[in-house]
């Protein structure tokens, strides 16, 4: 996953105690095989969730001396109203999400990342004068 410029294997490189469900990134995350990898940028929702989408009261925490499997399903959090909040519970109305899938034919990290980066990278323009 890119969390904030830098690479970080979920579930593998983070600190004991926290939480391997529930993971913010800065541009998307990378699934990687054998030989290649699929780059996911997600351009409008900076939350993933590894795991099943059932609820449960307990959230599991990493624990380094008792590693968790790391075949989790990745999915988008769009929107979430999982926890107590001070906004309405009905998340109804218009929702526009952009996503942008590339297969990449190695599982070079830095490649996948920079693949993430270029597709969430937009080009905005201002007009200064009207000449």
């Amino acid at each position: 996953m890119d969390k904030a410029g830098g690479p970080v294997r979920a579930r593998i490189d983070q600190l004991p105690g926290s939480l391997i469900d529930f993971y913010s990134v800065q541009n998307g995350f990378v699934v990687e095989g054998e030989q290649n990898a699929v780059a996911v940028a997600m351009k409008d929702n900076p939350l993933v969730q590894l795991g099943p989408l059932e609820y449960k009261e307990d959230r599991v925490l990493h624990d380094p001396d008792q590693p968790h499997p790391d075949r989790a399903l990745p999915y988008a959090w769009l929107m979430t109203n999982y926890w107590e909040t001070n906004f309405a519970a009905g998340l109804g109305g218009f929702h526009s999400f952009r996503f942008s899938v590339s297969s990449i034919s190695t599982n070079d990290i830095q490649l996948s990342l920079q693949q993430l980066e270029m597709k969430n990278t937009e080009l905005i323009t201002f007009r200064l004068s009207e000449s």
